[in-house]
């Protein structure tokens, strides 16, 4: 099972606003993996958001905010977007 991302950009920041940061990028399940974490470049997570370019739909999708990193639960081999807003405080 392999689940893998990307970031957009370098060094993962899009840009912020204000103390707030911006980071995005892909993830991408396969061999029946359901989902994995993303290190992200700031510390502390404030909103998190996945969508999907599988063509099958999540059922049973999740996203869980965390200390520098979001968890991204799906069903299996689904692909698709993330995006996260956090800060470094």
């Amino acid at each position: 099972m392999a689940f893998s991302f990307t970031t957009d950009v370098p060094n993962g920041v899009v840009g912020n606003a204000g103390n707030m940061k911006f980071a995005h990028g892909t993830f991408t399940n396969t061999a029946g993996s359901t989902g994995g974490v993303i290190t992200l470049p700031f510390k502390t997570v404030t909103y998190a958001n996945v969508s999907y370019t599988s063509a099958q739909a999540a059922a049973d999708a999740s996203i869980t905010k965390g200390t520098a990193q979001v968890t991204i639960l799906t069903d299996a081999d689904l692909d698709g977007l993330w995006e996260a807003w956090g800060y470094d405080g």
